[in-house]
Order: C-alpha cells, then sequence, then structure tokens
C-alpha cells in the first residue's frame, strides 16, 4: 500500500496466495489440487471508517483488521484462520470487489453469472449507490444498476441515446446517406438522410431531446445528398448534386479544384451562406471573383458573418494564395480586400488578429515568409518565438488571435497550439475536432487515433478529465450554450450525449 502524495512504501501485508477452508475457517494451503479453486482474486483498501483489507478467495469474501498492526510490514500467514474473517460465500468465481465512495457499500462481480458474465469495468457512481458497467464486446452498451430502485435489475440507461449507422446492418433496408446534428435553443437535435435500399426512395428523420428521440420521418420527392442543422437555427437545409453546365469552367481542366459559392435567402434582411463547392461534383457557381485566376484545393482559416479567409493552391502548384473576403447582406456587397501570393519553398507565416466583439471592427492579416529577416520586419519578438516554438517543422503556419486568446494552425487546417494569456498547450497528435474556438468553460478536443475527448480549463489550459466512450468512437461534438451538455458523433453517424453527472441524477 503506497502513499499517493509522496509515492513512497507505506506498508505491505504478506497473506496465502491460496486457501482451503476446514471447519468453517480459511487457512493457508499447500495442496496442489486445490490451487486453482482457491487462489486470491482480487483486494480492496478501506480506511475510512477503521482500516481493513478486503480479499477474495475464489468463491469467499473476507476481510483482515490491519487497524491494530504496529508495523509496517506483517505477515498473516502464521495466524491467518483468526485474522481472516469470511463476510460472503457462494458457488462462483468472485472476480470483481467495488467499494463506493463513502466505504459503506461493496459489490462483488461474479463469473459465468448470465447477468454479468459480458460486463467490465463495473464501478460506483461518485456521491452514490448506483452502479455503471458496460458491455466488453460490442454494441458495448452503458447500464445502471439502481441499488435504491424496487426493481434491482439491470436497466438500461436512458441518458444513453444510439441512433446507429444501419449500413453497417446488412439486414436493414435503410443506407444512412449523410447526419448532421445541433443544439436548438439548448435542446439537441440530429437529422438522418437515409435511402431505402430497394426503391432508392429517400427519407429525412429528425430526432430530439438527449434520449434522440424520432420526431419525424418525412417521405422525400427529390433524392437528396446533404442535411444540414446549424446551431439555434429552427429548419434544416437539404442539399443536393446538380451537373454544372460548365459556363464558368476551364475546358479540358484536368485537376481537382474548388470554388467558393455564396447564396442567400431570398429576404434580404436573412444572412450569407458560405459553401465550398467541387468542380467534378458539378456545382452551381453563384458568386466568384471573376478578376482572378483559378485555383485548388480550397481551406478556410476563418470565417464570421463579415469576413471570410481562406488559402488555395495556384494551378502550377508550386504558389499558394491567401484571400480575404468582406461579406454585406448582398451579393453585390462581397468582394475581395487583399490577397496573399507566396512560393511553395519559401513558406508562409500568417497572423490574423479577430476583433473582441465580432459586430465590432474588422480584422487585420499579416503575412511574411518563413525568413528570419522579413519575420522580423512583419512581427514583434512574440509573435515570432511563438512562430518558431510551435511550428513543429511546419514552414506554412498561421495564428489566429483574439484578445488572449491565441491558436495556431497548419494553412490546411491542424491544430499545434493553444494559448491564453501565459498558459499553452501543444498539440502533437492528429486532432478531428475542435468544439470551439473562443468557449465558455472549457476548451475541448477529439483525438483521432483514439477517439478521446479532452477537456481543459480555459483559463488555465490544464487538463480536466479525459472521455472515451465505451459504445462509440466519437469523431466530432458539439455542446450547448453554457457547455452543460454536448452531442457526440461517431465517423459512422451514431450518437451519444456527454453530460456532468448530477446530485438529481445519482439520487
Amino acid at each position: 500500500i503506497w502513499n499517493t502524495e509522496d509515492l513512497q512504501s507505506h506498508s505491505s501485508y504478506i497473506v496465502p496466495q491460496y486457501v482451503e477452508i476446514h471447519d468453517g475457517k480459511v487457512v493457508p494451503s499447500h495442496d496442489l489440487k486445490l490451487k486453482s479453486d482457491y487462489s486470491l482474486s482480487s483486494v480492496q483498501l478501506i480506511d475510512k471508517h477503521g482500516r481493513v483489507i478486503i480479499a477474495a478467495y475464489c468463491q469467499t469474501l473476507g476481510y483482515i483488521s490491519i487497524q491494530n498492526t504496529t508495523r509496517d510490514h506483517h505477515h498473516f500467514n502464521e495466524d491467518f484462520s483468526r485474522t481472516f474473517r469470511i463476510i460472503y460465500q457462494c458457488n462462483k468465481t468472485i472476480n470483481n470487489i467495488i467499494v463506493s465512495d463513502d466505504q459503506h457499500l461493496i459489490a462483488i462481480q461474479l463469473q459465468n453469472e448470465k447477468q454479468l458474465m459480458s460486463y467490465r469495468d463495473v464501478m460506483f457512481i461518485p456521491d452514490s449507490y448506483h452502479l455503471f458497467g458496460h458491455d466488453s464486446v460490442a454494441p458495448s452498451r452503458l447500464y445502471r444498476y439502481d441499488l435504491e430502485a424496487k426493481n434491482l435489475k439491470w436497466q438500461t440507461v436512458t441518458a444513453i441515446p444510439i441512433i446507429s449507422d444501419q449500413h453497417q446492418n446488412m439486414t436493414s433496408e435503410e443506407l444512412t446517406l449523410h447526419s448532421s446534428f445541433a443544439f436548438v435553443h439548448n435542446i439537441p437535435y440530429a437529422a438522418r438522410l437515409v435511402m431505402n435500399k430497394r426503391s432508392k426512395k429517400s427519407k429525412l428523420k429528425i430526432y430530439q431531446g438527449e434520449n434522440f428521440k424520432l420526431i419525424y420521418d418525412y417521405q422525400l420527392s427529390k433524392r437528396y445528398q446533404h442535411c444540414t442543422l446549424y446551431d439555434n437555427m429552427e429548419a434544416i437545409i437539404l442539399a443536393k448534386m446538380d451537373h454544372c453546365d460548365k459556363s464558368n469552367c476551364m475546358n479540358n481542366y484536368l485537376f481537382d479544384h474548388w470554388h467558393i459559392v455564396i447564396t442567400k435567402y431570398e429576404d434580404e434582411a436573412q444572412k450569407i451562406i458560405i459553401m465550398k463547392a467541387n468542380y467534378h461534383n458539378g456545382d452551381l457557381i453563384v458568386h466568384k471573383d471573376v478578376e482572378s485566376d483559378r485555383y485548388y484545393n480550397l481551406n478556410i482559416l476563418h470565417l464570421d458573418d463579415n469576413n471570410l479567409v481562406i488559402h488555395q493552391t495556384l494551378l502550377n502548384g508550386s504558389q499558394f494564395i491567401i484571400k480575404w473576403y468582406q461579406l454585406g447582406h448582398a451579393l453585390a456587397e462581397v468582394h475581395l480586400v487583399k490577397s496573399y501570393i507566396y512560393n511553395k519553398d519559401d513558406g508562409m507565416a500568417c497572423k490574423i488578429i479577430l476583433p473582441i466583439d465580432d459586430s465590432l471592427g474588422d480584422l487585420s492579416i499579416t503575412t511574411s515568409p518563413w525568413q528570419k529577416d522579413k519575420m522580423i520586419k512583419a512581427f514583434d519578438t512574440l509573435d515570432i518565438d511563438t512562430f518558431r516554438d510551435y511550428c513543429q517543422g511546419n514552414y506554412k503556419c498561421y495564428l489566429l488571435v483574439k484578445g488572449q486568446d491565441k491558436t495556431m494552425f497548419t494553412l490546411d487546417g491542424r491544430i499545434l497550439m493553444k494559448g491564453f494569456h501565459d498558459a499553452v498547450i501543444q498539440f502533437k497528435t492528429s486532432i478531428t475536432c475542435i468544439e470551439n474556438l473562443w468557449p465558455l468553460h472549457y476548451f475541448i478536443v477529439v483525438e483521432k487515433l483514439t477517439s478521446k475527448v479532452y477537456f481543459y480549463d480555459r483559463l488555465t489550459l490544464k487538463l480536466i478529465q479525459v472521455i472515451q466512450s465505451p459504445y462509440i468512437k466519437i469523431w466530432r461534438l458539439t455542446g450547448n450554450n453554457d457547455q452543460s451538455v454536448f452531442i457526440c458523433q461517431s465517423f459512422d453517424k451514431e450518437y451519444c450525449i456527454i453530460k456532468p453527472v448530477s446530485k438529481t441524477m445519482i439520487k
């Protein structure tokens, strides 16, 4: 037993590895035939109400009091039959011992028990007498066992809703084409665009609430490819592919490239929506810069109601361009403010300063080739140090600054660092999702390889918690306004909810 404050050896106790029972007493065993049936399988320490070691020997649960031991190293083998007291015996092997936070309750997990055989990681919910557990194999459902309920059977937790992508199930008639999720007035919503495999007809299904209850099932007259939900927008955008008439495209052009597509509602008071469209998919171009050359590989560096900053590759492949558009309330007001062309071999350091209030003032952009003398002329010492310390060998980076918040990305969108005032965290693994660049309480990212969700304090940027769902591989997530509930989406369009365990949930 170690003291966790200094990790120095605190005490040790020697107990038999194998036991047998004689006349109701548990004694050390040296019989090789009995070893597999009476071996020590699990131990736990209880020290809030006296110091006791709880130990399980196969089918026998018991305890040893260490309250009155005067030495830090004690040998219990000689007087084990007197010091080991039996608590419980059964006809199943005890695999695990779980103790509640207040150490008033002990739970045991039995081997080959039909109700428990496929569950693992059983644990008490903090500050409660309720248990959580989940399947050890797919579909890895999460269960809650309520010790205070009248019905003491294992029950599926209703707070863990799941919408599965049915294309993985070959017996299903539906194929999920696209899916989206958002919070509308702090209520979780998810939408799935599905197609019947036989009839080829499409449906739009809408789910609502933390349990993702199906509330609408629409039969669509046209075949759409995308459905999109936006936070606090009481509508769903459906998109379909149309063939391009090539009137805006270059003849005999073989390379894949991107256009900016800008559409708007018929109501002039509505905001403009910015989209990007692929040439080979034949999307219609609504707005384009007629004076510019052709580009491809469009990446959006920043987008708000008033500004759009993008990065593109020129057709020759050896030059790149950063373009800043200002967006008005009509298509005629959209115009290119500035553009910065640079050579591939020179690299690029770009700093974008955003106004603290999006409705006040314009952003500012400073660029420089990744060359020491030119960077000294363009940036101050602190910015140069930031680019140098966190570029991780990427010599095409941009720094997004808003007040004391700063974030560095590669020009193709990979996050390298996040900083607030003097606090900094660096990201060396691939991140698939950033929940919010300017969060209220937590800066949250999803790691690509492990599907782990990392929660950082917004101000100190200290790691608070890491969550890894036992059911789905989280790919993206978004939170409500106060970051008290999060919708999580897997790569296969499955959904779950993350929320804090509150006192009202566990009592």
